[in-house]
């Protein structure tokens, strides 16, 4: 699992792989991962695996409120839940998902950190299928996950930030040359990256501020 999402693929690629290891270990045929949003108001799905390749849920149902749903209970709580009966919980807002399937059983797991849940994992399968003691199981490993996943979810945060973001940002070496720049640096300047990059960065500046460049770049780096 730690490797699963330490490897370097994004953040939704892991959590996938992550819940279907979990799943295909524990013996659920469908499993979730649900990340709470900035505003703290919504959890919404960032990952999922089917055991059967063709099953796909309810896709309208790609985020709860706090404290609806299986995923905003388990939030709200920020204890495991286990539902033993699904066809008969009113809780549960996906019955049409699960009619006519073999799925019987909900269990949702809060991954915290900082007494704060970040992510909630949530398994649905058979009752028989279920083992002894799979709750406390499953807490341990979303302890044992919860700063790899932290890790995973600011990683692409800061990704997002620097591909979408419209100022101009660039990793320049203490050597004072581009390392990476962003879409908005190619936008701007009408090169291309590779192009960017060949020129040292202060070449890029104005004149002014050219003096003290690598002074600031050795205390950073310092």
């Amino acid at each position: 699992l730690y490797r699963a999402l330490g490897k370097r693929s994004g953040h939704r690629k892991s959590l996938q792989k992550t819940i279907r290891m979990m799943a295909e270990f524990f013996g659920f045929s469908v499993a979730e991962a649900w990340e709470v949003g900035f505003d703290k108001e919504n959890i919404r799905k960032v990952a999922e695996f089917y055991k059967n390749k063709g099953e796909v849920w309810d896709n309208n149902k790609g985020f709860f409120k706090k404290n609806l749903g299986l995923p905003g209970i388990t939030w709200k709580s920020k204890k495991s839940q286990i539902w033993p009966d699904l066809q008969n919980e009113k809780r549960f807002q996906r019955l049409d998902s699960i009619r006519g399937s073999e799925i019987f059983m909900g269990v949702g797991v809060p991954v915290i950190l900082k007494n704060e849940v970040i992510t909630v994992l949530v398994f649905f399968g058979a009752k028989d299928k279920v083992q002894i003691n799979l709750k406390k199981i499953l807490e341990r490993v979303a302890i044992q996950l919860a700063t790899e996943v932290k890790r995973k979810m600011t990683e692409n945060q800061l990704n997002n930030m620097f591909e979408f973001s419209p100022n101009l940002i660039a990793v320049i070496g203490i050597d004072g040359y581009m390392k990476k720049v962003n879409p908005a640096f190619v936008k701007i300047f009408g090169y291309t990256e590779d192009e960017l990059l060949t020129p040292r960065s202060t070449e890029f500046l104005h004149p002014d501020e050219t003096g003290n460049i690598y002074e600031r770049i050795y205390e950073v780096a310092g």
